[in-house]
């Protein structure tokens, strides 16, 4: 198991010898794009957060507070958690929309641009889960199953854009170099 992995990876990794392996390679973003919209409605219907629990995270994050900011806080924390679902789930929509119209766009037309916005992307994002991490009121709403399974799966992620990238790059340079 261990040799068809490292065997795959050098494939993977290894420069396109052909455009046929370079579109197979800038097609990798299509898919990356499909997980990521299929991980994002899978994560929003399973681990939607109810009202109260919403109410709880935000408590949690705000830390201990006075008895007059408790009631405060509770007001304010119940408004905002009933606005919140509005805008996750407008949110998951469009992260839907845009990650199906890219993959769209990357299968039809294979280049280097959205692998390369995808990494760029990825790496914002490990720096700041990196952030929200070190910062001890964060954490608690950070760590929760949706976030550490999203962030388990972007190496591998980063693995396949990268490949996507290099053939991507292949792709955009074989079609500018033609008369």
């Amino acid at each position: 198991m261990d040799d068809q992995i490292k065997t795959g990876l050098r494939r993977l990794l290894a420069p396109p010898q052909s455009l046929r392996d370079a579109v197979r390679m800038a097609r990798l973003a299509s898919w990356v794009a499909i997980v990521r919209a299929g991980y994002g409605a899978a994560a929003f219907a399973i681990w939607r957060p109810t009202q109260d629990e919403i109410v709880e995270q935000l408590k949690n994050v705000r830390g201990p507070v006075t008895g007059g900011e408790a009631e405060i806080d509770t007001v304010m924390f119940e408004k905002i958690a009933s606005v919140f679902h509005w805008i996750s789930g407008s949110i998951t929509a469009m992260v839907i929309i845009v990650c199906l119209g890219a993959a769209y766009w990357q299968w039809r037309r294979p280049g280097h641009l959205i692998p390369a916005i995808g990494l760029g992307l990825s790496a914002m994002a490990v720096l700041l889960s990196i952030v929200v991490l070190m910062d001890g009121g964060m954490r608690v709403a950070y760590v929760q199953p949706q976030n550490m399974i999203m962030l388990a799966l972007m190496p591998v992620l980063a693995v396949m854009l990268f490949a996507a990238y290099r053939g991507g790059k292949y792709c955009y340079d074989h079609r500018t170099q033609q008369p």
